[in-house]
Parts: structure tokens; C-alpha cells; sequence
């Protein structure tokens, strides 16, 4: 149509939020598909959170973090980290987009988080049953 224009804006980030699931079962992949690719396409500041695993952090994710590239790593589970991670605290400073699964709750978050913040996606919950004959 006239007066449409169409093409890609890329806009620079300073700083990406990576969340990492872990509460029942440990993601190492997903801190290297969020870290990973925030630190390839240059965001100077790029923190990473994960619930803790049986109470404790999980050695082998944040073993990935951290070989990720994490600048920031901290233990904080669910839509709780999510809050942190986009309106900040008094020690964890905001960031400018957040990226990472996670089941219904987490998604809820993010969406009611977008707007403050860039987010990768809506994904629903991966908990899917099929039942065939």
C-alpha cells in the first residue's frame, strides 16, 4: 500500500536477562542458547538466573552459565527472577530484554512483564500429552 514501509530496525541492547529453567529438571542448553547468543551479538551486560535444584544451585548449569559468558549469575527461581531480572532490585540493576522458557507461570510473567521489557516469545507450557491409537 502507499505510504507502507517494510525492513528490519536493529536496535542495540545494553543489557539481556537470560532465564534458565531448573526447578525439577536442570536445562544446561537453555544457558547456551540465552547467553551464548546475547554475548555473539555484542550486549555489553548479560545476567542469568535459575531456580535452584533440591534446594541447592545446580553445579552443572551454572557451570554452563558461567562458560557461557554470564556476567551476572544468581540462584533465583520462577516468575520472581523474571520480576528482578526486568524491574530490577536494590542490587540487581534491570535489564532491556528478557529471554528463556518456562512453563504457564513463566509465560504469564513475560507477558505481563513485555512492555517494560523486550521479550523473546510467548511460549506455552511444553508439558503436552498426546494420546493416539
Amino acid at each position: 500500500l502507499p505510504g507502507v514501509v517494510l525492513g528490519h530496525r536493529n536496535i542495540p541492547m545494553n543489557s539481556v536477562g537470560c532465564y534458565v529453567p531448573g526447578g525439577k529438571y536442570p536445562l544446561v542448553a537453555s544457558a547456551h542458547m540465552g547467553i551464548v547468543t546475547a554475548k555473539v551479538a555484542g550486549v555489553k551486560r548479560v545476567i542469568a538466573m535459575t531456580p535452584p535444584f533440591q534446594g541447592r544451585p545446580a553445579p552443572a548449569v551454572i557451570a554452563a552459565m558461567a562458560l557461557a559468558g554470564a556476567d551476572e549469575i544468581y540462584v533465583l527461581g520462577g516468575i520472581q527472577d523474571l520480576a528482578a531480572m526486568a524491574i530490577g532490585t536494590e542490587t540487581i540493576a534491570p535489564v532491556d530484554f528478557l529471554v528463556g522458557p518456562g512453563n504457564a507461570y513463566v509465560a504469564e510473567a513475560k507477558r505481563q512483564l513485555f512492555g517494560r521489557v523486550g521479550i523473546d516469545l510467548l511460549a506455552g507450557p511444553t508439558e503436552t500429552l498426546v494420546i493416539a491409537d
